[in-house]
């Protein structure tokens, strides 16, 4: 047995040798023959090797493709074939209509004409109060800034048919990230196509596996869907509150040993979505000072709406710009344009320049839009409009607040000053429904009785499944300034008439 790699080895050395002999009368052939000696290193197996892996990848391409078997193969006739299509039914493309979903669409008006501060509804007589739209200053009714998006369009078309990185950007594109970022007294800005997507790819840019995401439990469902995609470890601290948020910067803090410190972030909004109201900026800062994390802070309804000239919450509490580490929010809300941005300091924004998903594969969004957001932060920032503009927003949104406040079958939850109000059933009432789905058909009967009465509001509107908690069983109602103060006065009263009577049947 010990004689046999002894012969097998002397048999390759001889067969080597015989192939390079035969191979020296090709031209060419000295550089194989080089190949071969390298490749042979005095290893008979290695060479033997090499040989069957030749030999297979050979075999493989030449192989021709494997016929399907005739044994179970079956000839359809034409008439066979016609009536198998007429028997074959298509999976739907999307599930059919839940009951839900229909008594929602059975609910949902139809706006006839130009949305705005007054509405027609398809099916109705008159004029109704539209305390529905999110156009909280009617900027789509101003004439200045429609004269700027035809403008903009006659020039530069509707579409960019691009990414920012592939042509996509214009010149209005970059103005458009100035004019934000020295509103907001930041380094350097960007602009994202669509709002709901500028959380799920900001996130994941700087928070990964391993990383630490403390966040209130009542921000709105992009920051959800951004902290579950970064695959970070997720803290959730109490609505609002501070001595929770502390408790859960300590846990997260524990939980760290050894090696280099992950990233660590604390997320939550200027004017929260779901309750519309706001946290306490200066203590949260402090807190992420104290606990060296970071702040992400979402002002998609603080901006245009809270502190002098709209800058948002930090404006409002006194709080730097230069504290928050990155600011996202949302162009479609109070700022009459669409899609959304991130500003921050210039490393941050160009870090996701390269890596954010929805920036690099998605076309930014249209020139016109671009040209109408920096026309409205011109707006704001002026003296003589900015400031008397904002303030009278939150005035007639006090006026609703006050206004609401006197009916004792509601609690308000909204801070007073918020254009966006919202209020669910006082504790006693519900608990004499007992169930929620009675306090849904409550809810339901507000909203038609106020529709009786010529005010257009509607049900606050979450997606169970998507949510990390239960949703609220509320009605927010969006404060439009585009009404005068006394129209705003008259339909808080109306309101308040029609929810005494869905309370009372």
């Amino acid at each position: 047995m010990e004689e046999l790699p002894r012969t097998s080895g002397l048999w390759v050395e001889q067969t080597l040798t015989k192939i390079l002999e035969v191979l020296s009368h090709i031209p060419g052939s000295k550089i194989i023959g080089r190949y071969i000696k390298r490749s042979h290193q005095n290893d008979p197996m290695r060479t033997v090797f090499e040989v069957i892996l030749f030999g297979f990848t050979v075999a493989y391409f030449l192989a021709s493709k494997r016929p399907y078997d005739q044994r179970t193969h079956v000839n359809f006739t034409e008439e066979e074939i016609d009536e198998l299509l007429k028997e074959w039914r298509p999976d739907p493309l999307v599930d059919p209509l839940t009951e839900e979903q229909k008594k929602l669409l059975d609910l949902a008006p139809v706006i006839v004409g130009e949305n705005g501060p007054k509405v027609h509804i398809k099916g109705s007589d008159g004029e109704f109060m539209n305390f529905t739209s999110t156009d909280l200053h009617n900027f789509a009714h101003y004439d200045s800034l429609k004269k700027a998006a035809v403008e903009t369009i006659r020039y530069a078309g509707v579409g960019s048919c691009g990414p920012a990185g592939f042509y996509g950007n214009e010149d209005f594109h970059n103005n458009a990230e100035a004019d934000i970022s020295k509103w907001l007294g930041t380094e350097s800005s960007m602009l994202y196509a669509q709002d709901n997507a500028t959380a799920p790819s900001v996130l994941p840019c700087f928070a990964k596996r391993g990383d630490v995401l403390v966040i209130d439990q009542a921000v709105n469902i992009s920051l959800q869907i951004g902290a579950r995609l970064s695959r970070a470890k997720i803290f959730w601290f109490r609505h609002n509150e501070m001595e929770d948020l502390e408790r859960q910067l300590k846990y997260a803090c524990s939980l760290h040993k050894k090696g280099a410190l992950p990233r660590r972030f604390i997320i939550t909004q200027g004017l929260f979505d779901y309750t519309a109201n706001s946290p306490d900026l200066k203590k949260v800062v402090e807190l992420k000072n104290k606990y060296k994390f970071r702040l992400i802070l979402d002002e998609s309804w603080s901006l245009g709406v809270l502190g002098q000239h709209g800058r948002g919450l930090p404006e409002e509490q006194g709080v730097p710009r230069s504290d928050i580490d990155i600011t996202i929010g949302s162009l479609s809300a109070a700022m009459g344009s669409s899609g959304g941005f991130c500003s921050g300091a210039k490393l941050i924004i160009d870090h996701q320049r390269i890596t954010s998903l929805a920036y690099t594969f998605s076309a930014t969004c249209p020139p016109y839009l671009a040209r109408v957001a920096s026309e409205v932060v011109k707006m704001l920032e002026d003296e003589q409009v900015g400031p008397p503009m904002v303030a009278a927003l939150r005035d007639k949104a006090s006026i609703v607040y006050k206004t609401l406040q006197r009916q004792k079958h509601i609690q308000l939850i909204s801070r007073p000053d918020s254009p966006l109000v919202v209020f669910c059933l006082s504790d006693s009432l519900a608990e004499k429904l007992d169930t929620e789905a009675a306090v849904e058909q409550v809810l339901d009967a507000i909203v038609l009785e106020s529709r009786k009465y010529g005010v257009l509001i509607s049900r606050l509107q979450q997606i169970q499944e998507f949510e990390k908690y239960t949703p609220i069983n509320a009605i927010r109602l969006y404060v439009p300034n585009g009404l005068s103060e006394s129209e705003v006065k008259n339909a808080a009263s109306l309101i308040s008439k029609a929810i005494t009577k869905a309370a009372k049947q």
